[in-house]
C-alpha cells in the first residue's frame, strides 16, 4: 500500500472513530436529559412508584382509624405505581383495611379502592361520630343529574376541610341553593356550584322516591304484664302498650319502610333530597315511659324522635343510636299557664322574655337544636314569630284533616297522625300507606 494510500484509510479511521465518539457523546447527553427530564416529572407528578421503605416503620405507625395531614394525597394503585387523585386541605380522618398486607409505605382505606401514605397520616383513636346527612344520606334517592366538575374543585367534607380533585363527574344526591352534595370516597361532600362545569342529566338511578310521607306521633309505651305497675298508673288514651307498638315498628321493618331523621325531613321539605318511596317519621312526646319505646326501636334498628319536656329529666337519660332527642320546650308544657280562651302551653301566653329564655335553655341543654314540638300541639303567629327568633327551623304539631307532609310544607305547622290506644293496625297502614 502506498503511503498516500495509507494516509487516505488513517484520515477515514480517525473520522469513524470521530463520528463513534460524537454519537457516544450526543447518546449521552440525550440519555441524561431524558433521565433528568423523567427524574423531575416524577418527582413532580402524581404517578409515585412504590419505594423500599422501612416496613418495620411504617407498621408500626398502622392505626386502623388515621386523620390526614394538611396537604396529603389520597391514593389509587396501579399495578406497581400510586396515582395520587386529590390533595387533602385540612385535615380528613379515615377508617383503614386492618386485611390488607402492608407491602411498601401505603395503607388501604377500608370498602374503597384509595391508599393513604404511611408518613402523611397520624393514628386516632376514633372517628368523629357523624349526625344529620352526613350520617343518612346514603339513604337518599340519587337525582337522575350529575354534576362534571371543574378542575381544581374542591369537595368540602365541612366547612375547613376538602378534598382538592382534578376533574370527574358525580351523582347528585342533595340540591342547595349554591352548592351541591355528592358522595366521594363513601361520604357526603359538598361542592360549590362555581366549582361545577355542568349538570347533565344522566340516568343514576331507577329507584323510585316518595312524594309525601306521615309522621307519627307516640307518646307512652308501657308494659302490656302491668310490669313495675306502669299500665295501672298510666291510664290516657295516649299509653299504648309494648305489644302494640313493638307490632307496629315490625310492620315498618318488614315492609322496608325507612324511618327519617329530622334533618332528612327538612331537607325533604325543602326539595334538596328524594326520599324512598316508603319513608315515615317516628317521633315521641314528653318523656315519660321512654325505656320500652327505646328498647323496641333498637331491636328493629328504626331511628326515631322524642321531644323532651327539659326540666322533666336529663338528654343523658335517652341515649341510644336510634333515638333523636329535641325541644318540647324547657318547662312550658303545663296546664294553666294560660286561660282557657287562649289555649294550653305556656308558649301561647307567657311574656316575650319568659318564652325566649325557656326556648334557649332547652336548645342550649339539647346541643344546640333547631327542631321544636308545641305543648298540647297549641300554636299561634306569636309563638312560631318567637321560635323563629330562637333559632328553631321546624315545629311540630297534632293531627290536620290530611296529615301528609310534602314538599313546601309550612316547617313550622308540620302534622302528625296521633297514635292512641285505641288505634287499630289497619288504620296504622292506612296512616303509613
Amino acid at each position: 500500500m502506498t503511503k498516500k494510500k495509507k494516509d487516505d484509510a488513517n484520515h477515514h479511521g480517525k473520522v469513524l472513530v470521530g463520528f463513534s465518539i460524537l454519537f457516544i457523546l450526543i447518546a449521552c447527553v440525550l440519555l441524561v436529559f431524558w433521565y433528568q427530564k423523567h427524574v423531575e416529572e416524577d418527582s413532580n407528578s402524581t404517578d409515585i412508584i412504590a419505594k423500599k421503605v422501612d416496613l418495620e416503620a411504617v407498621r408500626s405507625n398502622y392505626h386502623e382509624y388515621v386523620k390526614l395531614q394538611d396537604g396529603a394525597g389520597l391514593y389509587v394503585k396501579n399495578q406497581e405505581k400510586y396515582q395520587k387523585v386529590s390533595t387533602i386541605h385540612g385535615s380528613i380522618e379515615f377508617h383503614l383495611d386492618s386485611s390488607y398486607e402492608i407491602v411498601d409505605g401505603y395503607y388501604k382505606v377500608l370498602d374503597s379502592d384509595y391508599y393513604v401514605k404511611y408518613d402523611e397520616v397520624d393514628g386516632i383513636e376514633a372517628m368523629t361520630a357523624l349526625s344529620g346527612e352526613y350520617k343518612y344520606y346514603h339513604n337518599y334517592i340519587p337525582y337522575n343529574e350529575s354534576v362534571v366538575l371543574k378542575s381544581g374543585a374542591k369537595l368540602y367534607v365541612d366547612g375547613e376541610n376538602y378534598y382538592e380533585v382534578e376533574d370527574g363527574e358525580y351523582p347528585i344526591i342533595i340540591k342547595d341553593s349554591d352548592r351541591y352534595g355528592l358522595e366521594y370516597n363513601h361520604r357526603l361532600v359538598y361542592v360549590q356550584s362555581t366549582d361545577v362545569e355542568e349538570v347533565v342529566e344522566h340516568s343514576n338511578t331507577e329507584v323510585g322516591h316518595t312524594d309525601g310521607l306521615s309522621v307519627l306521633n307516640y307518646h307512652y309505651v308501657v308494659s302490656a304484664t302491668n310490669e313495675n305497675g306502669e299500665k295501672s298508673e298510666c291510664q290516657q288514651s295516649i299509653c299504648i302498650t309494648d305489644e302494640m307498638f313493638d307490632s307496629h315498628v315490625k310492620y315498618l321493618k318488614d315492609n322496608g319502610y325507612y324511618a327519617a331523621s329530622m334533618r332528612d325531613l327538612e331537607l325533604f321539605i325543602d326539595g334538596k333530597v328524594q326520599l324512598p318511596e316508603k319513608s315515615v317519621v317516628l317521633t315521641f312526646d314528653d318523656g315519660w315511659y321512654v325505656a320500652r319505646t327505646i328498647g323496641i326501636l333498637e331491636k328493629y334498628q328504626m331511628l326515631g324522635t322524642l321531644f323532651l319536656i327539659g326540666s322533666l329529666a336529663r338528654p343523658n337519660d335517652y341515649v341510644s343510636e336510634y333515638l333523636e332527642v329535641h325541644s318540647h320546650t324547657w318547662d312550658m308544657h303545663k296546664l294553666g299557664d294560660c286561660p282557657a280562651s287562649v289555649g294550653r302551653g305556656g308558649i301561647l301566653c307567657l311574656d316575650e322574655n319568659t318564652i325566649l329564655e325557656d326556648l334557649k335553655k332547652s336548645r342550649e341543654s339539647l346541643g344546640n337544636t333547631t327542631y321544636f314540638c308545641y305543648p298540647f300541639y297549641d300554636y299561634n303567629d306569636r309563638a312560631i314569630e318567637l321560635l323563629k327568633q330562637a333559632g328553631f327551623t321546624m315545629a311540630f304539631a297534632g293531627e290536620l284533616k290530611d296529615s301528609t307532609v310534602r314538599v313546601g310544607q309550612d316547617k313550622f305547622k308540620i302534622p302528625r297522625y296521633v297514635i292512641v290506644n285505641t288505634s287499630s293496625m289497619n288504620q296504622f297502614i292506612q296512616y303509613v300507606s
